[in-house]
């Protein structure tokens, strides 16, 4: 006689449910799990769109905050030629793609779990399906609560009755939608759109609007805003924030810099990781864009917190930082980037449960006291938890799942990590603690080792390299049990991030990209040209240079800058005018390319290709010198050559040269163009 299958209620078919499904079933003796996946949504992904057209919690163009090496799991690869941070309904995809390669289990879409009792040793779980009064009863081994934290959105009631819109950050889509259509700013004044929140979100968010607006400013073509240069991005934050971007140089010896240098460096004190600020917990978020329309005043950052409206002015808000008020006026609109409330997706356990579990539902880092880094309860053994914390990194999402796995099946190991875990009296501890860090359950290193002790996995080490180093990803660490299928995902995965490094070192892999972040924004210009024929002049120019992000104009671009240029040129002779120039500069990902394209006399339209900007290799003297491109470009009858230097500090582009040696039948000059950055101070 043999023991029969254990039969697992999984709720939720998000990331997190959908890798417990998975992990239950395909790393375990066939028959050991039956699992069947309750989702009360029509579709898979949770959170995640599935396509383009899906609207949920997340917009569907936004990028995810973590590399595509991160965002997956040890043993389903992304599809070649995969963007290094997926569009959130490429996300979704993937989650499908998922299921099909690992299709062993069964998911109900419709079906709303309303209520989980824990009878004797097995659990009841009444179900509803939707468009039926019919509540099915089911009993189960076991129980995985894979429904996040994303309850509801947390709208704090400081701004009811706000005269202008408020939403919440998951709502947005489009600044369009946000702003009220029937109003029409007038030509001569100012409006405000309201950011608050200085976390992941409210960073992200702020970036967004800011590039909406600079997009539908400087983009040729109808607007789908209304005098959109009337409007700027005023982001409310609570502390200073450490602002990364999404790449960094490979060689930390040439970054002489920390992320720190893109909130001290740009000249707004409420943004800036000062001596007092380093005393306490950092804060860290992740942009690309949100730095320099900072620097340039187009994000313009208030510290303190929202009281609510002010009674003496309407569309005003009034904030508070440690005494200091200050009035925020012509407030057209409000974004509150203020995170969610998980009880909702916890309304299905009854009361004894819950205060079994000592819920608290203020507490947005800890609702639950949970052990073995929030996988399990000791209290109750057959109640799991897998993805329900803040920032749910995937890879600890499916070393959740592997530890429930091992413990429901009798692991010896995983049995006593729940009977000797400490974990939940540290999490209680840090519940009311002020000086509890952003992350507090821990970093993700830390939670991916500590699984893989318990779990006795070993982490994938490349050239039998015996040092425990280099980054952590979920394809590092897989059972040496993995079946066929599993190590042939896991090698591509492998493969795919070894070379990335390896290209990053030996051609130059995303410099364009990080050339093409960090040119973003504002700059003095100095220009010295020098002609070998009489009838063009020679003399200097000083002015000013923009690169003003956009959405591409055209489909198969990734990223898109308009340069406008302007100054005044005094000839040798002394003759004086005022000289204005105009560029589109692009980047594709997937060939990792900066080109430059001349634009029509409306300066705004691309017309015809220009040069590609072609970087060489390293040397030795990168550091000091900075990186050299070079391009070449015939414009008949004339001959373009340039030479390109980038200096870079950190992950800061802190000034760069582009000279250019121009040659034809009417032409014969040397042009040196130098750019510095240009501070909102000067």
């Amino acid at each position: 006689m043999t023991n029969r299958a254990k039969a697992v209620c999984i709720i939720g078919a998000g990331p997190s449910g959908l890798v417990a499904a998975k992990t239950l079933t395909q790393d375990h003796p066939k028959d050991t799990f039956h699992v069947t996946v309750f989702e009360k949504g029509d579709r898979i992904g949770g959170l995640w769109p599935t396509s383009k057209k899906d609207d949920g919690l997340v917009d569907p163009d936004m990028c995810t905050n973590q590399s595509m090496h991160t965002v997956s799991f040890s043993d389903h690869t992304w599809p070649e030629g995969t963007r290094a941070f997926p569009k959130a309904w490429e996300v979704g995809e993937y989650l499908q793609q998922y299921i099909k390669t690992y299709d062993s289990y069964r998911i109900r879409l419709g079906c709303k779990v309303v209520k989980a009792k824990l009878l004797d040793r097995l659990w009841e779980i009444q179900v509803h399906e939707k468009h039926s009064s019919f509540l099915e009863t089911l009993s189960f081994d076991y129980v995985i609560v894979a429904t996040g934290f994303f309850g509801k959105p947390r709208i704090p009631a400081v701004l009811g009755g706000f005269p202008a819109p408020v939403w919440h950050s998951s709502r947005l889509r489009g600044v369009e939608d946000l702003l009220d259509s029937t109003s029409q700013p007038p030509l001569n004044s100012h409006r405000n759109i309201l950011v608050v929140g200085g976390q992941m979100s409210g960073v992200e968010v702020a970036g967004r609007v800011a590039l909406q607006l600079s997009s539908e400013v400087n983009s040729p073509g109808t607007k789908q805003i209304p005098n959109p240069n009337l409007y700027s991005v005023t982001h409310i934050i609570q502390q200073p924030i450490w602002i990364m971007t999404m790449f960094f140089p490979n060689d930390p010896s040439t970054a002489e810099a920390s992320p720190e240098q893109d909130a001290t460096d740009l000249g707004v004190p409420g943004l800036a990781v000062t001596d007092e600020a380093r005393s306490q917990p950092a804060y860290v978020t992740l942009s690309d864009e949100y730095s320099e329309f900072v620097r340039s005043g187009r994000i313009n950052v208030v510290k303190g917190k929202v009281l609510g409206p002010s009674l003496e002015c309407s569309n005003s808000v009034i904030v508070d930082d440690a005494g200091k008020k200050t009035v925020i006026d012509d407030v057209e609109a409000v974004i509150l980037a203020t995170g969610f409330d998980a009880s909702p997706s916890l309304d299905f356990l009854p009361e004894d449960i819950l205060e079994t579990l000592q819920f608290d539902p203020v507490c947005d880092e800890f609702p639950l006291a949970l052990n073995v880094n929030a996988a399990a309860s000791r209290a109750i053994p057959s109640l799991g938890f897998v993805g329900f914390y803040r920032s749910p990194y995937w890879g600890v999402m499916e070393m959740q799942a592997r530890y429930l796995g091992k413990l429901w099946s009798g692991d010896e190991r995983a049995i006593k990590a729940l009977e000797e875990d400490l974990t939940m009296d540290i999490m209680l501890k840090l519940r009311r603690d002020p000086r509890r860090s952003q992350f507090p359950m821990g970093d993700y290193a830390y939670l991916m080792e500590s699984f893989a002790s318990i779990l006795g996995i070993e982490r994938f080490q490349p050239d039998k390299d015996t040092a425990r180093t280099g980054l952590v990803l979920p394809a590092r660490y897989s059972y040496a049990t993995a079946s066929e299928k599993q190590k042939k995902q896991i090698g591509i995965a492998l493969a795919r991030f070894y070379d990335t490094f390896s290209r990053s070192e030996t051609e130059r892999r995303y410099l364009a990209h990080a050339v093409f972040r960090a040119i973003q924004g504002d700059w003095k210009l100095e220009r010295e040209i020098t002609s070998n024929i009489d009838s063009y002049p020679s003399g200097k120019l000083t002015g000013t240079a923009e690169f003003r992000p956009r959405f591409p104009t055209e489909e198969g671009f990734d990223l898109e800058h308009l340069y406008l240029e302007k100054g005044n040129f005094t000839t040798t002779t002394g003759l004086q005018f005022s000289a204005n120039r105009s560029y589109v500069y692009r980047y594709r990902e997937d060939t990792d390319k900066l080109t430059a394209w001349f634009t029509k006399d409306d300066h705004k339209t691309v017309d015809y290709f220009f040069h590609e900007i072609i970087f060489l290799p390293r040397t030795e003297d990168s550091r000091t010198q900075g990186w050299l491109a070079k391009s070449g470009h015939w414009c008949p009858p004339d001959q373009y050559d340039v030479e390109y230097n980038f200096k870079f500090k950190g992950v800061n582009l802190t000034e760069w040269s582009a000279n250019y040696r121009v040659k034809g039948p009417e032409k014969d000059y040397i042009l040196h163009s130098r750019y510095t950055r240009y501070r909102r101070c000067e």
